[in-house]
């Protein structure tokens, strides 16, 4: 916080320097053997602009494991709480992450686009800026977007409480609590039989193994072209060795499926080989450092391993790599691994006599039951899961949600009904309740008397209806009419029947209600009428009419879905 005054750009530069070093010596105790997935944790000196007040920025992609985001929250957590004037903001892709890790708890008014420099972490706890609640404050707080100088201000003045509620900071405290505990607890020994050179490499650097799993995880066709001839790590000598991994990267390493080249040296024993998972595992790994001793080593160019030691073209060679490693570093942290690689290994000297001692030295191997959960750890889960929603009210619940969605969709289907059943014209389609003219005159017994007409070909030559409505020609008996239908209802009952075993009956939803058999409620008088009803009840049985309302919301629901936001249907 004493930065925000500073206007003396190189004094600031000066600073922010010092407190880097200051920060990373205080988190080092933590960091010395942590594993990153994928890059590690960082800080690069920012000087000030109009904009922003000076200040440091790190940025880390942790790809698959989501420890590494909370262990950095614990870290930053660390710090402020050591360093009293010390403000941290923090956020993801997901932007303010610390707020939805605490949703079920946050003030009405704080969302996404109201959050915006409100949230820092100071003095150990998280800082929320609120809004103003008397005209007073509005001297202090504006009630629009705030600059980020503003922000800070508010924050190291503490002229208003800033302080999250008690609610908020427990959610976040409950993340971040196994910290530092949690380190070792996400490690997993294993024993592999890897190349001699890779029990070599992590021997002197064993958090290559991320970039290595990760090469694998993340192997190409031009990587596996690598692993052919595995030309920098060959399999033979063979050593067995215990390889630290995180849980997330053993497991990653474990769960591919992978089977080398016939063409590749690889030689794995049979599966029922007491010792074939540690063959296995050896296997991916030293193609992961193939792959990834292979990305580097063609971009790099530079090779010293058979020049002569101390010699000045060693030194040339040796300046150059070390050199394009740092240049490499501020890029990625992933190149730097990468070329640290190539470093280790350009400059490698070992005993393999001394690391086959060392194997026969290991320790036990950790379980790794731990991939599997058991019933009653799924049961813990659900139990952690539900007691997150004690505090919940009835309306965030919403305990009526399946009343309602029931009541919604029974609007969707008669909806399309009265829709269907709508006049359309040439001006288009009219939705119910947009007619103008609520009037409308239907006379049934003509409508009827046309389309009996029609059926029985009352129809002239010059294909005009002769209408004479004195006529007794064209009296005509309803009687007949409705009796015509019922025959139709019939036919079409029974091509119903005859479609529903077919693919296009089973296409739609049927409706599932008892059908009651009336037949089977009478005794039967003899064998022959006692077997019909037991055909016809099988009929019945097989035969379950289509639920039209629930088949119209599915239709309308995957149209809906197949536009995926795009006019249509």
């Amino acid at each position: 916080t004493d930065l925000l005054d500073i206007k003396d750009v190189d004094k600031c530069k000066e600073q922010l320097h010092d407190r880097q070093s200051r920060y990373i010596a205080h988190l080092r105790p933590f960091l010395v053997d942590y594993i990153w997935q994928n890059e590690s944790f960082c800080l690069q000196v920012i000087p000030p602009t109009v904009a922003h007040p000076a200040h440091l920025y790190g940025s880390t992609q942790f790809a698959d494991n989501i420890d590494d985001e909370w262990f950095i929250v614990f870290l930053l957590f660390n710090l402020s709480s050591t360093f009293k004037d010390l403000i941290i903001s923090v956020w993801d892709n997901d932007d303010q992450f610390l707020l939805i890790e605490a949703a079920n708890h946050l003030p009405c008014w704080l969302e996404p686009n109201t959050s915006n420099n409100r949230v820092f972490l100071y003095n150990g706890s998280l800082q929320i800026i609120p809004l103003p609640n008397s005209p007073a404050e509005l001297a202090y707080v504006p009630v629009g977007q705030l600059s980020i100088t503003k922000a800070l201000t508010i924050i190291r003045d503490q002229i208003i409480n800033t302080a999250a509620s008690t609610a908020i900071q427990q959610a976040i405290s409950n993340r971040i609590k196994e910290y530092p505990n949690k380190l070792s607890k996400d490690k997993h020994k294993a024993h592999l039989y890897v190349p001699a050179n890779v029990a070599y490499v992590l021997k002197i650097k064993p958090n290559l193994v991320a970039p290595a799993v990760q090469a694998f995880y993340e192997r190409d066709p031009i990587d596996l072209k690598a692993c052919r001839l595995m030309q920098y790590f060959p399999p033979e000598p063979c050593i067995k060795a215990e390889v630290t991994f995180t849980r997330c990267l053993y497991a990653q390493l474990l769960q591919q499926k992978f089977t080398p080249d016939k063409r590749s040296p690889w030689k794995l024993p049979s599966q029922y080989h007491e010792e074939y998972k540690a063959y296995e595992l050896g296997m991916k790994l030293g193609c992961g450092f193939e792959m990834l001793y292979s990305r580097y080593k063609s971009k790099s160019g530079t090779s010293y391993k058979h020049e002569m030691e101390g010699s000045r073209k060693y030194q040339k060679l040796l300046d150059a790599a070390t050199q394009y490693i740092r240049t490499a570093s501020e890029d990625s942290a992933t190149n730097h691994m990468g070329y640290e690689l190539l470093h280790i290994l350009e400059t490698a000297n070992y005993d393999i006599q001394e690391l086959r001692r060392e194997s026969e030295l290991l320790q036990q191997e950790d379980d790794d039951s731990w991939l599997e959960l058991s019933s009653q750890e799924v049961d813990n889960m659900i139990k952690r899961a539900e007691g997150n929603l004690d505090g919940l009210n009835a309306e965030d619940l919403d305990l009526e949600g399946d009343e309602e969605q029931h009541k919604e969709l029974d609007e969707v289907a008669s909806g399309m009904k009265s829709f269907i059943g709508n006049i359309s014209s040439y001006e288009g389609a009219e939705f119910p309740g947009s007619s103008k003219d609520d009037s409308i005159n239907f006379n049934t017994e003509t409508f009827f008397q046309s389309i009996h007409q029609f059926l029985q070909g009352n129809i002239n030559n010059d294909d005009t209806f002769e209408q004479d409505n004195d006529s007794s020609d064209s009296e005509l008996d309803l009687s007949d009419i409705r009796e015509n239908m019922n025959e139709m209802e019939k036919y079409m009952d029974q091509m119903d029947q005859e479609l529903a075993p077919t693919t296009m009956g089973k296409s739609f939803t049927k409706s599932y209600d008892d059908i009651i058999d009336e037949a089977s409620m009478v005794p039967p008088q003899n064998s022959d009428n006692h077997r019909a009803q037991i055909d016809n009840k099988s009929d019945k049985d097989d035969y379950k009419p289509i639920d039209v309302d629930v088949n119209l919301v599915k239709n309308i629901l995957e149209s809906y879905s197949a536009q995926q936001g795009l006019p249509g249907p």
